[in-house]
């Protein structure tokens, strides 16, 4: 068994299961199996299905009399005998007045005994390798019966399996074929899809259903045993004294293993779309205008395309895959070895790539440039999927892959996020550390330009200011430390924002003495003139401090102003 997941990875790995198979199937037509085909051009010349059993009857006949087909697989149900029009009537004849003549009565007989489709039918299938198909209900209704016609014999008896807990999946009821078909075929097999993944595609399908303790083979199966000589079949389990599904590893068809998961069932190798194997319509059977080498040794399958039977099924190949065409593909990958398996220890590979995975997306995916780290998960989606499609290819294992992309996409997205974040917060902090020496409308202007700050020296033509308060150091002598900071914060606030207002950078406070340039870290064609005007600024800035100076006690101050 495997773990439970999220319904989102199962849709991605079922997703890319599909796509593995499309990009890796061969696209050859297989020509061992033909599919003979109840198509619309069939069912234009012979009849609406279901065609008179006669007919049946006779395209079996030509199929192994004439053409001389391996074996005859068929994805029908006749679970009812026919009676025809004919047959009614020699019925009302029989117990009408005029079967009292013995010559009329004798001659009813006859006549019921040549126009007796379903013994005719029945007939055709004597001493040939014919395989009936038959279905198995998951549920039945109140009016419903259990069990309709016969079943074949099963596969594996209930006796081999008292001590097997495998969860076979289990079978209510049955609708199976008309005793006298079953007894003279060969064996016979259920054609139902009882394993469908969640969104409805047939991936997968069950070798073996279980009913009143029995295991009966698939179609597929059943035409596979018979092809390879009817050997033993039975299941093979990992080494221990456990016989259940978690140890299950392989049905046997011979020595022959087949990899099944713990409900026996089977991925359906495809080989291609839809028509990679050969189509015959019944109706060129029928008149005998197929050539000889089409048939020959071939194993046939009789199945319907026709639109109105609804036999279509939605598979990684195609949305509209006609049914029989799915058998076709199973009874090839069976008699090819070519079933792929996943391994009981997919889970464990599993999470061993992930702590990998977020080990070097924790260690190594912090410490990259961006571009740089754009590489890595690419390289890391990159060798994730080679790697699994290495296994799919060389080794027919399917192994899981969405969670680790997913995880991969995941984790780096929460990388990004969290350092652009970070990053965000750090220019904020910058923006407040250099907004004490550079406009914030500048701050703003790198950090949209995006430009680099270069450390190394560059020769640029700039202006540079330089101003001091006239006489400080004398009227430093005639304040204590507390009220020099405070007068000085007065006087260096508006000088600030004269400054900055007029795109200067502050390069330095000297005490009283203020330096500032123009021209870089962006380059100003203007910086003379914005220069000139910061002087002017701080000049009547000083004006402006004379009264509230005076208030406070403090003397007056005079600034000069160079520029170069």
């Amino acid at each position: 068994a495997h773990s439970p997941r999220f319904e989102v990875i199962d849709r991605v790995e079922n997703y890319l299961y599909d796509v593995r198979v499309r990009i890796t199937m061969p696209g050859t037509v297989d020509d061992r199996i033909v599919i003979i085909d109840i198509d619309e051009a069939s069912q234009a010349e012979l009849g609406q299905w279901p065609w008179p059993r006669n007919t049946l009857a006779d395209i079996i006949d030509r199929l192994f009399d004439e053409y001389g087909i391996r074996v005859l697989g068929l994805d029908a149900l006749f679970a009812e005998a026919e009676e025809t029009s004919a047959e009614r009537l020699i019925d009302e004849l029989a117990s009408s007045a005029i079967a009292a003549d013995p010559a009329v009565s004798d001659e009813l007989e006859r006549l019921r005994g040549e126009l007796d489709s379903n013994s005719r039918f029945a007939e055709s299938l004597i001493a040939r390798d014919v395989i009936t198909g038959f279905v198995f209900k998951d549920s039945v209704g109140d009016n419903e019966p259990r069990e309709t016609g016969v079943l074949p014999s099963p596969l594996i008896r209930a006796s081999a399996l008292q001590d097997v807990s495998v969860p076979f999946v289990d079978a209510a009821g049955f609708a199976g074929n008309l005793p006298d078909l079953q007894e003279n075929a060969v064996g016979g097999g259920f054609f139902d899809a009882p394993v469908i993944d969640a969104d409805g595609v047939f991936r997968r399908a069950p070798l073996v259903q279980k009913y009143q303790g029995d295991l009966y083979p698939s179609l597929a199966l059943a035409v596979a045993h018979v092809v390879t000589g009817a050997p033993e079949v039975s299941l093979s389990f990992a080494p221990g004294d456990r016989l259940s599904g978690i140890e299950l590893e392989h049905l046997m068809l011979g020595s022959q293993p087949i990899p099944v998961n713990e409900q026996v069932a089977v991925y359906i190798p495809y080989r291609g779309p839809q028509e990679s194997f050969a189509f015959i319509s019944a109706k060129d059977v029928l008149t005998g205008s197929v050539p000889q080498a089409s048939l020959e040794g071939k194993i046939a399958l009789l199945g319907a395309s026709a639109a109105g039977l609804l036999d279509l099924r939605s598979t990684p190949v195609g949305q509209r895959y006609i049914g029989v065409e799915a058998h076709a593909n199973l009874v090839a990958g069976l008699l090819d070895n070519t079933i792929k398996q996943q391994p009981a220890w997919s889970d464990g590979l599993e999470f061993t790539l992930l702590f990998v995975i977020g080990a070097l997306m924790a260690l190594v995916l912090p410490r990259l440039a961006p571009v740089t780290a754009l590489l890595f998960v690419v390289a890391i989606f990159v060798i994730t999927m080679a790697g699994n499609l290495v296994m799919w290819s060389s080794l027919g294992l399917v192994v899981p892959l969405a969670s680790l992309l997913v995880y991969t996409l995941l984790a780096a997205m929460l990388q990004i996020t969290y350092r652009f974040f970070v990053e965000q917060r750090n220019k904020r902090h910058l923006s407040q550390v250099f907004g004490q020496y550079i406009p914030p409308s500048l701050v703003e202007e790198i950090d949209e330009a995006g430009e680099e700050i270069s450390l190394e020296g560059e020769s640029r033509e700039m202006s540079v200011l330089f101003s001091d308060v006239r006489g400080f150091t004398t009227i430093s002598e005639g304040l204590d430390a507390i009220e020099l900071t405070r007068m000085m914060n007065e006087f260096l606030t508006p000088f600030t924002q004269a400054i900055q207002t007029h795109r200067g950078t502050i390069d330095k406070y000297m005490g009283d003495c203020v330096m500032a340039f123009w021209g870089a870290p962006l380059t100003d064609d203007e910086h003379a003139r914005h220069a000139l005007l910061s002087a002017f600024d701080m000049l009547a800035a000083v004006r402006t401090l004379d009264e509230p100076f005076k208030a406070k006690g403090w003397p007056a101050i005079h600034v000069g102003v160079g520029i170069a």
